[in-house]
């Protein structure tokens, strides 16, 4: 049997929950540059040696490997200096010693055969903003845990399989960003009906990320200067909300950048109307 190398790694403190807490749910989401595909490969790598284990990596659409995270998960590999623990192939990469296996689907078109899967440990959904309702529907009941070994019920921890979601957000009503953003509280809480750790949510961007590269803060600089809408989507990680020209685009982008967008309690039988008088000249009044 291969003796495993010693591995050194420096992983973002941000982030390390992934290696560190069981959870049902892990689902990372924010702005380009924050680390989080190659972070979480990486974390994925590390437990791919620990112990035998099923990683399926998910996209909505996948034509072919390449458009997969495959590519990542084998330049990653090399960088930690890995190769010859994995047995890399063209559609699979396994680990020689422990047997764990990432393999690669897309779930629009595979769902019957993704719902026959016998196990999964590790469903690592990556660009998941483009996930359908019905995929994820099919999806989440088809990771399930079982007793394999006693008092091993699969997944990363021996504690259950576990869903890691990645997505850059687009708009509030695509599914992924309504089911675990605008309705946390419901779909992921932060703990089951037993008292377990159930969903982890965090919002990760380039500010987060200490190797973030010189090339990349150039461009982010540059689309900020160009446009501050663009600048909040695409390195801020909010959603497509705000139109250029829009009434108050100005004053709704400082209260994005500021932190003011929040919730408040309502009572859902006692419907809430108002008025709006958009002042220009003068104060704009609302009833």
């Amino acid at each position: 049997m291969l003796e495993q190398q010693p591995l050194k790694l420096e992983f973002p403190k941000k982030l390390a929950f992934l290696l560190k807490e069981p959870a049902r749910l892990k689902i990372l989401y924010g702005g380009r540059g924050g680390g989080k595909s190659i972070n979480s490969v990486r974390a994925a790598i590390i437990f791919a040696r620990s112990r035998k284990l099923e990683i399926v990596c998910f996209r909505e659409l996948q034509k072919s490997i390449q458009e997969s995270i495959h590519g990542m998960i084998c330049n990653e590999i090399t960088a930690l200096g890995l190769n010859e623990e994995f047995d890399i192939g063209n559609t699979e990469i396994t680990n020689i010693t422990t047997g764990s296996r990432f393999t690669f689907e897309a779930l629009r078109f595979n769902i019957s055969k993704i719902k026959s899967r016998a196990r999964i440990d590790i469903a690592l959904l990556e660009e998941a903003d483009n996930i359908s309702k019905t995929s994820l529907d099919i999806l989440m009941p088809t990771v399930r845990g079982r007793e394999y070994a006693p008092n091993d019920f699969g997944g990363p921890f021996g504690k259950g399989p576990e869903i890691w979601i990645l997505f850059n957000p687009k708009l509030d009503s695509d599914e992924i960003y309504k089911r675990f953003i605008l309705k946390k509280d419901i779909y992921a809480p932060d703990f089951d009906k037993d008292g377990n750790r159930y969903a982890i949510v965090q919002k990760v961007n380039l500010s987060d990320n200490k190797w973030f590269p010189k090339d990349q803060h150039t461009e982010m600089e540059l689309t900020k200067a160009a446009s501050l809408d663009d600048w909040l989507h695409i390195w801020e990680g909010n959603t497509k909300q705000v139109l250029d020209g829009a009434i108050y685009s100005e004053e709704i982008k400082k209260a994005l950048l500021e932190g003011r967008r929040g919730k408040l309690s309502y009572s859902p039988d006692k419907p809430v109307h108002t008025f709006w008088d958009l002042g220009h000249d003068d104060y704009t009044s609302i009833w």
